[in-house]
């Protein structure tokens, strides 16, 4: 059992568990609160006592009725004076169920122990909402 153990929470609502072993090893599941995906995590620490880790997750729709083709892989560090995971991920996804157009998209995510109330969620999604491009309003 390590510091990562247990259960983990992002400012937009999404969880995960982990569960670690001695020889590195981590698993668990990612639930998403955005895409309302679920994802079995499978990943790696440094037995050593290095901070930087990373973890990978496959998902489906939740209930899991059928996979998505999607992928999300994290590399992390847990800074342990605070317990924050700092991350950076990137999902690749088919769009909209072709396997001929696939997109990738990449960013950043911090995770606490300590779960947001729905009203610091929303008010995180509202900061992190796309504004669409400029030029997008000319095609």
């Amino acid at each position: 059992m390590t510091q990562l153990d247990g259960q983990w929470h992002s400012k937009i609502g999404s969880g995960m568990i982990f569960k670690t072993d001695s020889n590195g090893n981590i698993t668990g599941t990612y639930h998403t609160n955005v895409g309302k995906m679920i994802g079995e995590l499978s990943g790696r620490y440094d037995v050593k006592g290095g901070k930087a880790f990373g973890w990978n997750a496959t998902w489906a729709i939740d209930p899991p009725k059928y996979p998505t083709n999607s992928s999300t892989s994290w590399v992390a560090d847990l800074d342990a004076k605070t317990m924050t995971i700092l991350s950076t991920w990137m999902i690749r996804e088919d769009l909209y169920g072709q396997t001929n157009f696939t997109s990738t998209v990449s960013g950043c995510e911090e995770y606490g122990r300590v779960k947001p109330t729905a009203e610091e969620i929303q008010k995180e999604l509202q900061k992190r909402h796309r504004q669409p491009h400029p030029m997008s309003e000319h095609d």
